[in-house]
This record gives structure tokens, sequence and C-alpha cells, in this order.
């Protein structure tokens, strides 16, 4: 496995399933998870945040930290 921009979901569920580390696991899936409300609420923020469980706010935050970039910190 590759460097986290390169890493797949799929990639991800194999390393945790064999008890390995992966850098940047976080980073993936709060990207993934975000991009995948947004695209199931046709981009309306309010109704992905339903879909999440979470509010505005904190989506605001995790799409400025995450799915802009998900370079290590």
């Amino acid at each position: 496995m590759g460097l986290i921009e390169n890493c797949t979901l799929a990639d991800l569920y194999e390393a945790v399933s064999n008890n390995k580390k992966v850098p940047g696991a976080c980073c993936l899936l709060k990207k993934y998870f975000v991009q995948r409300a947004l695209s199931e609420s046709g981009g309306n923020q309010s109704a992905a945040v339903v879909l999440l469980g979470i509010d505005r706010k904190t989506l605001r935050r995790i799409y400025k930290e995450h799915v802009g970039s998900c370079d290590e910190k």
C-alpha cells in the first residue's frame, strides 16, 4: 500500500483486517463519508448533516480540514 492519497477504502479494510496501522486512515474515512453525504444530498449541507448525524459547523470544519486535502499534518 502506498501513501494515504493512493489508499482506497478496500486497501484500508484489508490493512485493518490484518491488524496493520494505516497513517491517515481517519482523514480518509472523514473525507469519504463527507463526500458521500454531500453527493447523496445533491450538495445540500442541511441534508448531509442529517445523514452524518453532525451539525453544519462540524461539517464545514471536516470539509475544510480533510476534503480539500488529506495530507498528513
